[in-house]
């Protein structure tokens, strides 16, 4: 057919017979092809001279139920060649979902499961040599890929599924963003499905062009997630990050932008590349990744130490900043007994230091976990409605969400990074700008 849909040839029957659906099917004449077992695998030859069309599903009357014939078709003729071949499925209910020609007449042939989700049990990828035969004369096959088993290690744990780098950004593109902790995050699960999985460059657009409520420029705060491993991969993040900063002209040193990291030496690697402010993320266990990576012992407890702190001021030129989570009363009598320290002083430590201490994870506004009262029962005293402590005495808003509840723009586009702290903003949301 072409563009207006109009049709140029007479569509080809396939030799192998019809399908109960087929218009051609005659009164009386028995269907050799299954209901949705045509093929929707085809591949070509490199030069197109030849097309290979693959069945879904084995004929009704073939007696290995396993098997998938394959057919060429000559494109300059227009009719199938006389020419077939034979591939088995794993399984009498899989079938064929694709194939690709890697060579002459050397493909890659989908094979799958009809379950999805938890259900499904195989989704691979087999080689397939069309100039070969086994014993039984089959083509034999040779597995590529278990995309059921995909699996990376990732920070020294192994992880099976699909990651960002297994996918283009056009593939991407058609995902919708949720929330990623529903049980923690309830009320975001509203916005499940509804948007498209931003780009930096679309946040930067958004933040640019967006301000607070009272009027001040909205910053991002971007974190570069498993440094150490996508430089592994070659995927190295710091560059992408920078290039993206330069380009919307934010990668000034007043610029309203703070890159954070659980891991240090991507740390050092920004410090010598950029002069936007820079954000030690501590943990209240565990260690640095990269510290763990090459047999260091520092652990997060090491690096809020004095000594520690002091480091961390060095190496940022003294425009850093060290952010971690709360160390509810509970844990930290426990951390004092094991290791001697006490979390608790680490905003006084860091402060020392002349650091800052952004505020951690947003909680919602107006309500205090149980575990963060005190051991009397009282609430520990609030700075207002949507504040929380620095840690150096100034508050930060914490950005209401749906209903005055949660953080909705925390550890991604936040509000004004400088001043003393930001006005309550009224309910609807704490940014004003438009859509980039």
């Amino acid at each position: 057919m072409d563009a207006t849909g109009r049709l140029l040839a007479a569509p080809v029957p396939l030799p192998a017979g019809k399908s109960p659906q087929s218009p051609y099917l005659q009164s009386g004449e028995t269907p050799r092809v299954p209901a949705s077992r045509g093929f929707e695998a085809l591949a070509a030859s490199r030069d197109g001279s030849f097309l290979y069309p693959v069945l879904e599903g084995a004929l009704v009357d073939d007696a290995d139920q396993r098997r998938r014939t394959v057919f060429e078709f000559d494109t300059a003729a227009g009719q199938y060649t006389e020419q077939t071949w034979a591939y088995q499925t794993d399984q009498s209910g899989n079938v064929v979902g694709d194939a690709f020609t890697t060579g002459r007449r050397k493909m890659l042939v989908v094979e799958r499961d009809n379950f999805q989700g938890a259900a499904s049990v195989t989704k691979r990828v087999y080689a397939i040599d069309l100039d070969r035969r086994d014993d039984d004369g089959f083509a034999p096959k040779t597995l590529v890929l278990d995309a059921l088993k995909i699996a990376k290690v990732i920070d020294g744990v192994s992880a099976a599924g699909w990651f960002t780098e297994d996918f283009t950004l056009d593939e991407l593109k058609t995902l919708r963003a949720k929330e990623r902790l529903p049980a923690v995050r309830p009320a975001n699960t509203a916005f499940d499905g509804l948007y498209e999985i931003p780009t930096f460059d679309e946040v930067l657009d958004l933040a640019r062009r967006s301000t607070t409520c009272d009027g001040e420029p909205v910053g991002v705060y971007p974190e570069t997630k498993h440094p150490t491993y996508f430089d592994s991969v070659g995927l190295s993040l710091e560059e992408p990050l920078l290039a993206e900063l330069a380009e919307n002209g934010m990668s000034k040193r007043r610029s309203p932008v703070i890159i954070q990291s659980f891991e240090t030496g991507n740390l050092r690697e920004l410090d010598r590349m950029t002069k936007v402010r820079l954000a030690q993320l501590v943990n209240c266990s565990g260690a640095p990744y990269d510290l763990v990576a090459v047999g260091d012992p520092r652990t997060y407890g090491d690096l809020v130490t004095r000594r520690g702190l002091a480091g961390v001021a060095f190496e940022r030129r003294r425009r850093g900043a060290v952010q971690g989570r709360d160390v509810p009363a509970q844990r930290r009598r426990h951390a004092r007994r094991a290791d001697g320290r006490d979390p608790g002083r680490s905003p006084g430590r860091a402060r020392g230091a002349r650091l800052d201490v952004p505020a951690g994870k947003p909680v919602p506004a107006g309500r205090v976990p149980q575990q963060r009262r005190s051991e009397r029962g009282r609430r520990p005293r609030r700075r207002g409605r949507g504040f929380r402590s620095r840690g150096d005495g100034r508050p930060v808003h914490r950005q209401p969400g749906p209903g005055g509840r949660g953080g909705r723009l925390s550890g991604g586009t936040v509000g004004r990074l400088r001043g003393p702290s930001l006005p309550h903003c009224p309910a609807g949301g704490p940014v004003r700008g438009e859509p980039p």
